[in-house]
C-alpha cells in the first residue's frame, strides 16, 4: 500500500484546470493542480514505495556518488508512472508570506462517514536524479469553492508553494463510491503501466525486473 506523506514540501504549480463536478446532489467547483519538482529523499522514497526501493533505483559509484541505475537509460523519459491513485484526508498549501490554505474531507453528518476526501492524487510520476534524490510530480484535485481560497490558489499558478499531505491511502477502484464522490468517471487510465505498489512484500530486484520488462507511456 502506497503511503505519500509530505510536510511543507516545496512544489511548482503549473496551470490549474477548473472543473464543475458532481458531489452527491450538488455541483461543486474543483481545481486540478499540476504540481512538480518535489524532492524526495531516500527515506521518503522508501516510505512511498517500500523498503529498499532507493537501493534498487540507484547505483553507488566508486567515489561514493549516487546515480540512477543504468537500466533507467532504457526508459523513454527515465521516469516511472504509478497507476495507483490516492486520496488524502487533509491537504495544506503554504503560500508566500506564511498564509495557509487547508482542505478537509466532506463528512456525512448522519453517520459521520466520509462522503468525499479532501483531495485526490493522480498522475504520479517519479524521476530519479543524480545525487540520489527523486523528483515527484502529480495532479492534486481539491474543491476550493468560490471564495478567497479559489482566488488565492489561482494567484499561485507558475509559482512555488509548500504542500502538506496527511492520512493518504489508495483510492478505491473503478465503480467505488469514494471515486464517484469527486465527480470523476471511472476509467482504465494507467491500466497498462507498471504498478509500484506490487513491490510490497517482494524483493526490490523483482520490482526492477517488472519495470524493465514493461513499457510506460
Amino acid at each position: 500500500m502506497i503511503n505519500l506523506t509530505l510536510d511543507n514540501s516545496q512544489a511548482f504549480l503549473r496551470k490549474i484546470s477548473n472543473n464543475l463536478l458532481t458531489c452527491g446532489e450538488e455541483k461543486v467547483t474543483a481545481f486540478t493542480l499540476p504540481l512538480e519538482g518535489i524532492t524526495l529523499s531516500a527515506e521518503e522514497l522508501d516510505e512511498l514505495l517500500g523498503k529498499c526501493t532507493h537501493r534498487s533505483w540507484f547505483d553507488k559509484k566508486r567515489d561514493g556518488a549516487l546515480h540512477p541505475m543504468p537500466w533507467w537509460e532504457a526508459r523513454e523519459k527515465r521516469d516511472f508512472h504509478l497507476s495507483a491513485e490516492l486520496e488524502a484526508d487533509e491537504v495544506t498549501f503554504t503560500l508566500p508570506g506564511g498564509k495557509e490554505l487547508t482542505f478537509e474531507p466532506i463528512v456525512d453528518e448522519a453517520d459521520d462517514q466520509v462522503k468525499s476526501p479532501a483531495a485526490r492524487i493522480t498522475h504520479i510520476v517519479l524521476s530519479p536524479q543524480p545525487g540520489g534524490t527523486t523528483l515527484l510530480a502529480f495532479h492534486l484535485t481539491v474543491r476550493p469553492g468560490i471564495g478567497k481560497e479559489n482566488l488565492q490558489l489561482q494567484e499561485q499558478q507558475f509559482h512555488h508553494l509548500g504542500v502538506t499531505l496527511s492520512n493518504t491511502r489508495e483510492a478505491k477502484r473503478k465503480g467505488s463510491q469514494a471515486q464517484l464522490a469527486l465527480g470523476e468517471t471511472p476509467s482504465e487510465e494507467g491500466a497498462g503501466e507498471p504498478d509500484a505498489t506490487r513491490g510490497r512484500g517482494r524483493s526490490s530486484d523483482s520490482v526492477r525486473r517488472e519495470m524493465d520488462g514493461r513499457e510506460v507511456h
